[in-house]
C-alpha cells in the first residue's frame, strides 16, 4: 500500500513534474489524501469528494511518493484517465 492523492482536471496537459508528468490541466481539484487498497487502487465509497456538476469530460491522475524514481525527486504520477460524463 502507498499513500497519495488523486487530482481531477477539466483538460489534458503534458507538464514534466517530479519523476513523471502531470497530464491534467484546466481547472483542477484535489481529492483528500489516502492510502491505496491491497490492489494499489484508491477507492471513494461515498461518491466523488469533488464536484463534477456541468462537466462533460474530466481527467483523473494519481500523485504518489516514489523514492526509487528515475530522476530521484521522490514522487511520481500514474497515467491519466479521461472520463466522459453522460446525463
Amino acid at each position: 500500500m502507498v499513500s497519495g492523492i488523486v487530482i481531477i482536471g477539466t483538460a489534458p496537459n503534458q507538464l514534466p513534474l517530479a519523476d513523471g508528468a502531470l497530464c491534467i490541466g484546466g481547472s483542477t481539484q484535489r481529492f483528500p489524501g489516502q492510502s491505496t487498497t491491497a490492489f494499489c487502487a484508491f477507492t471513494y465509497e461515498a461518491g466523488l469528494p469533488v464536484s463534477v456538476t456541468g462537466l462533460t469530460e474530466s481527467y483523473f491522475q494519481a500523485w504518489f511518493p516514489d523514492n526509487g524514481g528515475p530522476c530521484g525527486n521522490g514522487s511520481n504520477f500514474s497515467n491519466a484517465v479521461r472520463v466522459t460524463w453522460t446525463p
